[in-house]
C-alpha cells in the first residue's frame, strides 16, 4: 500500500512540475518558429477569446504591470509565455504579447525570448547604451540595427497608437528601512528602487520614436505582500514629438 501511494504521489508531482516547466504548450515547442507561432493571429481581425483558446492556459504570471498600452492606456495587454528547455532546465521564457481595443479585438502582437543565461548588450553597459540608443538611432532605422545595437529585449509593450515597443531595462532595487525589522519584514517587508528604461517604438520594423523612461519601483518582500508591485513613471523623454 505504501508503495502504491508514493507511486501515485511521484505521478501527481511529475504532472503538476510538467506543466510549469512547459507553460504555453505552443510557446514551449521549440520545433515552431516564432513566425508560426505569429500566425496564428491577425490583427485587426483575430479576437482576444480567440487568442485564451490558444494561449490562454497559461498566462504569463510575473511582477510586471504591462497590461495597458504606453503612456495612457488606450489598449488592454494580455501576455501568455512558454519555458525553453534543456538538460540544465528552463533557461527562457518565449513570451507573447497582445494589444486589444475595447471590443477585444486584436490590434497588433509579437513576441520575444527572455534568455536568462545571457545578457543583452544593454545590459552589459546601460549607462551607456541608454545614451547611444538615444542618439545613435534615428526615426525610419531597421529594427535590425536595434537589435545589432541593444541585442534582443526582454520584454515588450504597445505604444497608443498600436505600435509595438520594445523595452531595455536596468533596475536597481535596495531592501526599505521596515524590512530590517525581523517579525515585520517577514510578513510586510518591502524594497525598491529606480528602474531607467529605453522604450524603442516600432511601426512595420522601422523606427518610429525613442523615450527614455525612468519609473519608480516598490516590490513587497514579505508572506503577506509578495504579490505586491508598484511602477510610477516620474520621467518621460522622447526624441520626436
Amino acid at each position: 500500500m505504501k508503495l502504491k501511494i508514493s507511486a501515485l504521489v511521484a505521478i501527481l508531482f511529475l504532472t503538476g512540475c510538467s506543466g510549469w516547466v512547459k507553460g504555453n504548450k505552443i510557446l514551449a515547442d521549440k520545433s515552431l518558429a516564432d513566425q508560426q507561432i505569429m500566425a496564428n493571429i491577425i490583427d485587426n481581425k483575430t479576437s482576444i477569446i480567440e487568442v485564451e483558446a490558444l494561449f490562454g492556459d497559461k498566462k504569463q504570471q510575473s511582477r510586471s504591470t504591462i497590461i495597458k498600452s504606453f503612456p495612457d492606456g488606450v489598449y488592454a495587454i494580455s501576455s501568455y509565455q512558454g519555458h525553453l528547455n534543456d538538460f540544465g532546465g528552463t533557461y527562457a521564457h518565449r513570451v507573447l504579447f497582445v494589444a486589444y481595443d475595447k471590443n477585444g479585438v486584436v490590434i497588433n502582437h509579437d513576441l520575444t525570448i527572455n534568455n536568462f543565461r545571457q545578457k543583452n548588450a544593454f545590459e552589459e553597459q546601460p549607462e551607456k547604451m541608454r545614451l547611444a540608443a538615444f542618439n545613435e538611432i534615428n526615426k525610419n532605422d531597421s529594427d535590425e540595427k536595434v537589435l545589432n545595437l541593444l541585442g534582443t529585449p526582454r520584454a515588450l509593450t504597445f505604444s497608443d497608437a498600436g505600435n509595438v515597443i520594445w523595452i531595455y531595462n536596468y533596475t536597481e532595487i535596495s531592501r526599505d528601512a521596515s524590512s530590517y525589522v525581523p517579525v515585520y519584514n517577514m510578513f510586510n517587508g518591502t524594497e525598491s528602487g529606480l528602474s531607467e528604461r529605453v522604450y524603442v517604438e516600432l511601426k512595420d520594423k522601422k523606427v518610429e520614436n525613442i523615450y527614455l523612461v525612468s519609473m519608480n519601483i516598490t516590490q513587497g518582500r514579505g508572506v503577506a505582500n509578495a504579490d505586491n508591485y508598484k511602477e510610477v513613471i516620474t520621467h518621460i523623454k522622447r526624441k520626436y514629438n
